[in-house]
């Protein structure tokens, strides 16, 4: 199988994309009640996107491993970005990625699934998405 073509810059780009997304419909949707979970979707990829770029960006995974090894998982990808010196985390980013994680993994931000949930405030969800975006 051919190794597949991922660039750093790319994904940074479309990191930065899912976040503008968020920011829009925040805008949109300011003063009305919903379920968010579009919105944390777009955070959640925003994320996963930011950290497989720095990933990919510091040699520290390959395309195929970042579809493979990595896939959508947040925690995964937290803890193997920490090797990176200019990639950190505190306690409060740690939790929320900690919390994000089983629902963006198991895909419960895209269909359905019902069930008690916590979840992080999204303002700090986006703050985080907006430190690790490198461009």
């Amino acid at each position: 199988m051919e190794e597949v073509k991922l660039r750093p810059l790319a994904l940074a780009r479309y990191a930065k994309e899912h976040l503008e997304a968020y920011t829009a419909l925040k805008e949109a949707k300011k003063g009305h009640l919903e379920l968010c979970n579009i919105k944390y979707f777009l955070l959640c990829r925003s994320l996963e996107l930011s950290l497989k770029s720095e990933l990919l960006r510091r040699g520290l995974a390959t395309a195929g491993e970042l579809k493979t090894k990595f896939r959508h998982d947040l925690v995964t990808l937290r803890d193997t970005a920490i090797n990176i010196p200019t990639v950190t985390f505190n306690s409060e980013e740690n939790a929320i990625i900690d919390a994000l994680n089983p629902y963006y993994k198991d895909k419960e931000f895209e269909y359905p699934v019902v069930g008690f949930k916590t979840f992080p405030v999204l303002d700090d969800v986006e703050q985080l998405c907006s430190r690790l975006i490198w461009f």
